[in-house]
């Protein structure tokens, strides 16, 4: 598996790697060793493929894509201390520019293709140049929902929050969940008035792309006046509004969940939250939105949401800003076989301290964030936000390919589907596994070869036209 032969080769990560340098998707469950790699993107996204064993690189795509490069950064511990499969590891992680970062000998380029069609993209390294082969397709958009929590004061840098915005528009993100949360001064709204804050929010996301019109938007921190009174605000038509209700309450704050939706439903707003995926069986009537969590998905809860006429949407608060094959699962393979209305994350950000500070101290803190931000406050992604957007092409692909509807190509899905556990941790073991809770998240490898089913996708979608 990538993520073990990585650890094995690279140790406490030196900086100083000769070479020869081999490429492979950042994202990629396993890979050989090789010079050139083959990958499609559809238009409108990029592909971060690392490339491993040199001390430098220099992309030289042709005209029509873009290239970025960025250092591969580890963090370096004990895993599983104590327990069977106690080793060293360096585990990557954030994913800064160079002039953040010594080389580590393992580095990323994210490519964006400008328009369909082939390029071949060299990248010159130490002893050896690697070659990556980019097919850009054309690919509707997705029929899920993909988006983070996004509550504006974890921001690092609460100025650059319609970058961070864009940001997630770029990994593939079509929706969030606006916040009535304050904002600086300079953006002339008054932190007082919680609906303008909302529509503030709302707007942004429209207007940098982030928000698809098809999917509900989830408000938190917002009551239903708020919510109403943010309405007339609107500069363009919104997404549905939906009311947040008490946050992944248990069983024993049913009244409480029966209040909130009341007050919801009597505002004219549907009413919906994170939950248990048994407990949202127990006292979910009242709600018109099961957020479940995905290790308590199950047919039982789907099924319970399906006879109840309740949304079922699925959420994510158990990983964090490494793994980037299991990331890709989540939004790829598992969400499309889970099959939810919105795909929830937590979180673009967590900690508005875990940044590379305007004097250039880091303070990364690794909790949570799929993102953070440089000194002059850009955005800062990790392996994980890069496995984020790599699942969500697979998830587009797999849609595309079941809207086919050929005979091979369901059979196919078909079998795909039945290798997907609901609750998602493969071999059943989640962060309980280890005494560090992020051992099991950091180095869990996922069922399925991700960038073998893409491959075998894209030859069914083209045997079905």
């Amino acid at each position: 598996m990538l993520i073990a032969l990585l650890l094995s080769l690279l140790g406490n990560a030196t900086a100083s790697a000769n070479g020869p340098a081999w490429v492979a998707e950042v994202s990629a469950v396993s890979a050989p060793k090789v010079d050139a790699l083959a990958v499609t993107v559809p238009l409108g996204s990029h592909v971060a493929v690392a490339v491993y064993n040199t001390d430098a690189v220099d992309p030289q795509p042709p005209a029509g894509v873009t290239a970025t490069v960025r250092v591969m950064w580890f963090e370096n511990r004990t895993v599983f201390a104590g327990l069977p499969g106690e080793r060293d590891a360096a585990v990557p992680y954030y994913l800064p520019e160079p002039k953040d970062c010594p080389p580590t000998g393992a580095w990323v380029v994210e490519l964006e293709p400008q328009a369909v069609g082939a390029y071949v993209v060299p990248v010159a390294c130490n002893s050896n140049t690697v070659t990556v082969n980019l097919t850009c397709v054309d690919l509707p958009e997705s029929a899920i929902g993909y988006g983070f929590y996004s509550d504006y004061v974890r921001f690092p840098d609460p100025l650059q929050g319609p970058a961070y915005y864009a940001d997630m528009a770029a990994h593939g993100m079509n929706t969030f969940t606006p916040y009535a949360r304050e904002l600086p001064a300079q953006f002339g709204v008054d932190n007082h008035n919680a609906a303008a804050l909302l529509a503030w929010h709302i707007e942004t996301g429209l207007r940098v792309g982030l928000v698809d019109k098809h999917f509900p938007l989830l408000c938190l921190s917002a009551g239903e006046a708020a919510i109403q009174a943010a309405k007339p605000l609107a500069t363009q038509p919104w997404p549905e509004l939906i009311a947040y209700n008490c946050d992944e309450p248990g069983r024993e704050r049913a009244a409480e969940v029966k209040a909130s939706a009341d007050a919801a439903h009597a505002a004219g707003l549907l009413s919906g939250t994170a939950i248990d995926g048994a407990i949202a069986q127990d006292i979910g009537d009242p709600l018109d939105v099961w957020v479940i969590h995905m290790d308590s998905m199950s047919d039982a809860a789907s099924q319970a949401a399906q006879d109840k006429g309740k949304q079922r949407w699925l959420y994510n608060c158990a990983l964090r800003g490494s793994n980037a094959a299991l990331h890709r699962y989540m939004t790829g393979v598992y969400t499309w076989a889970v099959a939810p209305e919105v795909c929830l994350i937590w979180t673009y950000a967590h900690d508005p301290g875990s940044r590379i500070k305007p004097d250039g101290t880091w303070d990364l803190r690794r909790v949570y964030d799929t993102a953070t931000c440089d000194a002059q406050g850009s955005p800062l992604p990790t392996v994980a936000l890069e496995g984020l957007a790599d699942g969500i092409v697979d998830s587009r692909l797999l849609q595309d390919l079941e809207r086919a509807n050929t005979p091979e190509g369901n059979a196919y899905l078909a079998q795909l589907r039945a290798q997907v556990p609901l609750t998602f941790w493969p071999k059943g073991e989640n962060r309980d596994a280890s005494s560090y809770v992020w051992d099991v998240p950091d180095l869990a490898v996922p069922p399925i070869d991700l960038s073998a089913m893409r491959r075998e996708v894209m030859r069914l979608r083209g045997a079905a036209e």
